[in-house]
């Protein structure tokens, strides 16, 4: 039978290795339920590009490592669209390129879970080296500790699962100073070897891993005096002071050297002109290009949010708070424990526990004087240094008997904060805030990084709505979940549509409303009130707790009816709060948008608001009868006066009108559904309007406003249409100017009545001014119309009794003079 003795010496070994593995599943478990962090798109575009050929040069900021490692397992997918086609290919950004192979050119989350599972082994990798290290310093039962600090560490959960620099930075940090420590408890060129190498590495994840070097020579002239010099450095110990400093000196420069050599390696072993450094020649000229960049990015301040205070660049309190209110308790008071125990007189600071410190407490000073506060990943590199002092406190003698359980009792605590947060690790925050409340008091990747559309797709299925106003901060693309979103402001911008905005910061429209967290503190937008109102509600539900849901109700009077307001190049945001409380009381409107220069809607309801920057309707857009005097206002930020009508569309008057316009719109069909020359007028069908295009449109009569066509001057058209259906497909009116042979030699395309917003049974009108080529020869020339939709360019079909008989018209012949 096995000696008692061996199987408790052996039990802490069976401990680290299944944290090992409960981290492993914790990790692999909840990096399938997140979607595209920011950054993670770049680091796809540069490692594909580095991986596929050898090109360093997409833009990240940052050294080429980290994306390497992340893409290796792409590799394997057969279906990987790399982006070589592509602008941003081969000097572009690694964002772009990224994005367009994440998003647009490959199954997403199949690319994203390959692109994340070589982290997942980095946190094995952490875990077994915290708890190696431990071992070697303060015994077996410490490293449980540690180990179990590492493994269920939600900061390390977090980054530990995504592919960006910051894991890989942290683990490279912990590998160089491991090395240090052994290389100098036993000088050997192997391990001289493994340190210089490790530094390399380090320094091929982040530039701020330079802080390393310092501390390298610090601990190697500190060694001058110490009876070190063993192994195969044992004939040294003889020598002088000056001699052995002169010796260190030399062996830590060349650990720098294999780090040179690293770095030089991993970024393809070139040599040539850095760009950005006036053209000077240097090995590995991508990763001083980049180095460049990043010192150009921080040269410009970063704007930054911490309790409620917005600033730009780096405030020395933001990274002291960020540590202690994202840093588990269990781990602080370990660290503390820890700390304290260094005061006993019979338990002394050991070399490694130098080496601990100076690492940790060296990157923190780091971090205070950065001027980039973006988040607690940056104070990663920090972590996992005081995780393997923190086992100290675990050492039999640092703690009195009574508190001899205090450890494992922290590591119950973390467990179980562990699984409260569980899957939501980025969102963690510790007791003294908690998860809701993160979002007051940071945000960015500290809580809101563009991780949780699968979590918002969930609580809309749960909860069966039909449409939420969504304010987005993250690379993902909402459009690839099931969310049927409205997009109010938003990072990146591209997710709204600037023309026909929705969202009022005083007045939001009555609905459920989605918005991330870093968006409802304004971090990126240049008004910080943006989403004031909403500060002062509390949310009803937080998805992931990176999104917070409000239900927005009628304001002002609740009884008020729903008020149909055209807005003429204008939009709803620059109205100010005043025509909410004066003119409609309510904040729950049926907008249209529409360029009063070039088109103009008549809405369905019987009541309408126009308003308009200048005021002024064209002559050519009789679709409404004016009934009330106009009213002006300023804009909500006082800059211009903009105008206010009150108009009633009398549906008697515009049934007449309709049949005016459309008796004398003569419009022809082709029976081969193509255009007919001039030789072959017989196979024309003269028909009158109203024309239906599919189930969208009907084209309800034309005028022409400029009767002959004169060569280098414009012609001009009007077309007059009413909406069928709502759905929303963007669409297009192209109209084209025709020889006798069926050759386009001018056109026009365009409808600037967006048509988000739609209703059937609106009333449109569509100028088209058509420019003439100068050198278009005088004769008989033909006008074809139709429509099309400007996403998939397919036009639309018209149908006459049900059939369908082509996909344009022709008008009368006009004479080019």
């Amino acid at each position: 039978m096995r000696p008692r003795s061996l199987e408790l010496k052996a039990l802490p070994i069976w401990a680290v290795m299944m944290l090992v593995l409960i981290s492993f599943g914790l990790a692999l478990s909840s990096v399938r339920v997140k979607s595209a962090t920011f950054d993670e798109e770049a680091y796809i575009g540069e490692g594909i590009a580095i991986w596929k050929e050898g090109n360093y040069w997409l833009q990240t900021n940052h050294p080429a490592l980290g994306p390497i490692i992340g893409t290796v397992f792409l590799l394997t997918e057969p279906r990987l669209n790399a982006p070589t086609d592509h602008a941003c290919w081969p000097n572009g950004t690694a964002r772009s390129c990224g994005r367009e192979l994440l998003f647009y050119r490959s199954n997403t989350n199949r690319v994203l879970f390959l692109a994340r599972v070589p982290t997942l082994f980095l946190m094995v990798l952490m875990v077994a080296l915290v708890s190696r290290w431990t071992t070697e310093l303060y015994g077996r039962r410490a490293a449980v500790l540690s180990a179990a600090l590492c493994a269920f560490d939600p900061n390390l959960l977090a980054n530990g699962q995504l592919l960006t620099l910051d894991f890989a930075t942290a683990l490279s940090v912990l590998l160089s100073s491991w090395a240090l420590y052994h290389f100098w408890m036993r000088p050997g060129w192997g391990r001289l070897a493994v340190a210089g190498l490790s530094l390399g590495m380090a320094g091929s994840t982040r530039f701020t891993t330079g802080f390393l070097i310092p501390i390298y020579l610090a601990f190697s002239l500190v060694q001058v005096r110490q009876p070190v010099w063993k192994g195969q450095f044992r004939g040294l110990a003889a020598l002088s002071l000056v001699k052995r400093a002169f010796a260190s000196i030399v062996l830590v420069t060349a650990m720098g050297g294999i780090a040179a050599v690293t770095i030089w390696l991993i970024h393809g072993a070139d040599f040539g002109p850095v760009p950005r450094w006036n053209g000077t020649c240097l090995p590995a000229p991508a990763y001083f290009d980049e180095l460049a960049r990043l010192l150009q990015h921080y040269s410009v301040p970063q704007d930054a949010f911490l309790l409620g205070v917005h600033y730009k660049g780096g405030w020395w309190p933001y990274f002291i708070v960020a540590f202690l209110v994202k840093t588990p308790l269990p781990t602080l008071a370990a660290i503390a424990l820890a700390s304290a125990s260094t005061v006993r007189r019979h338990i002394s600071l050991h070399f490694g526990d130098a080496v601990l410190l100076a690492t940790g407490g060296g990157y923190f000073c780091l971090a205070l004087l950065s001027p980039l506060n973006t988040g607690y990943r940056l104070l990663l590199p920090m972590l996992p240094p005081l995780l393997v002092f923190a086992g100290r406190s675990a050492m039999l003698g640092t703690l009195p008997h009574r508190l001899r359980c205090l450890p494992m009792a922290l590591v119950g605590w973390l467990m179980v904060a562990n699984l409260i947060i569980y899957p939501d690790y980025l969102a963690y925050f510790n007791e003294l805030v908690g998860p809701s409340n993160g979002y007051r008091v940071l945000v960015d990747s500290n809580l809101d990084w563009g991780q949780d559309l699968p979590a918002l797709e969930r609580y809309i299925s749960e909860h069966n709505i039909s449409q939420i106003y969504l304010s987005w901060f993250g690379e993902s693309r909402p459009w690839q979940y099931r969310i049927p979103y409205r997009a109010i402001p938003s990072k990146p911008d591209d997710l709204t549509d600037l023309f026909t905005r929705v969202y009022h910061p005083d007045y939001p429209p009555p609905g459920v409303y989605a918005i991330s967290a870093t968006n409802l503190q304004a971090l990126l937008f240049d008004n910080k009130e943006l989403f004031a109102w909403f500060l002062d509600q509390e949310p009803v539900a937080q998805p992931g707790y990176s999104i917070l849901i409000y239900e927005v109700p009628r304001l002002l009077d609740p009884d008020a009816p729903t008020v149909t307001v055209a807005l003429g190049g204008i939009q709803v945001d620059q109205v100010p709060p005043t025509a909410f409380e004066t003119l409609w009381h309510t904040n729950d409107l049926r907008l249209r948008w529409f360029l009063p220069a070039t088109s103009c809607i008549l809405p369905s309801e019987p009541e309408v608001w126009y308003v308009l920057r200048d005021g002024i309707f064209p002559s050519w857009c009789p679709l409404w009868e004016q009934t009330d005097a106009v009213t002006r206002m300023p804009e909500r930020d006082g800059t211009e006066q903009i105008v206010f009508y009150r108009l009633k569309a009398a549906s008697t008057e515009r049934a007449g009108w309709i049949g005016t316009i459309s008796a004398s719109s003569l419009l022809f069909l082709s029976n081969e559904m193509t255009f007919v020359p001039s030789e072959a007028p017989d196979l024309r069908q003269a028909i009158l309007p109203p024309v239906r295009f599919s189930d969208r449109l009907e084209l309800l009569g034309y005028r022409t406003l400029t009767p002959t066509i004169q060569p280098g001057e414009e012609w001009a058209m009007v077309t007059y249409w009413r909406v069928v259906t709502d759905d929303g497909t963007p669409l297009k009116i192209f109209v084209q100017v025709l020889d006798d042979s069926g050759n386009v030699r001018c056109q026009y395309d365009g409808l600037d009545v967006p048509t988000i917003g739609w209703h059937t049974g609106d009333l449109l009108v569509q100028h088209h001014p058509v420019p003439i080529a100068g050198d278009i020869e005088p004769g008989r020339y033909w006008v074809q119309l139709g429509v099309y939709d400007s996403r998939t360019m397919a036009r639309l079909p018209i149908t006459v009794n049900d059939e369908m008989v082509g996909t344009q018209l022709l008008l009368p012949s006009v004479e080019v003079h």
